[in-house]
């Protein structure tokens, strides 16, 4: 249970960062993380080979909704279906609301308005 505690906290705390990323006008941006112990090196290499943020971010929820998955399938959480399945709606909505603040920062402000 602790081990997909510390897995879950630390994919959210990279898709924080990746979302942060997503919504910044300097590519380049540096956002703390939580360290990434215990986490598959080889998906975090992957990971890195995506330069697009947006691409980044949907990979990460995947990647959670996998865990999730499994440590439901095995037993590691005891949830009824009803509210996992709220555990996604609320991930679903969070990125949402993140494609609402990306068009915020994409498309320009009318001009007759500035």
């Amino acid at each position: 249970v602790e081990s997909f505690q510390h897995q879950l906290a630390r994919f959210m705390s990279v898709l924080n960062c990746v979302a942060l990323q997503t919504i910044t006008d300097q590519f380049d941006q540096y956002f703390p993380t939580l360290d990434t112990r215990g986490l598959n090196s080889s998906a975090l290499k992957f990971l890195a080979t995506k330069k697009d943020p947006n691409q980044r971010m949907d990979i990460l929820i995947q990647w959670i909704q996998r865990i999730i998955v499994e440590a439901a399938q095995n037993g590691i959480i005891a949830v009824e279906p009803p509210i996992l399945s709220r555990s996604f709606q609320e991930v679903s909505r969070g990125s949402v609301a993140l494609t609402r603040a990306r068009d915020m920062t994409e498309i320009p402000f009318p001009f007759p308005y500035v």
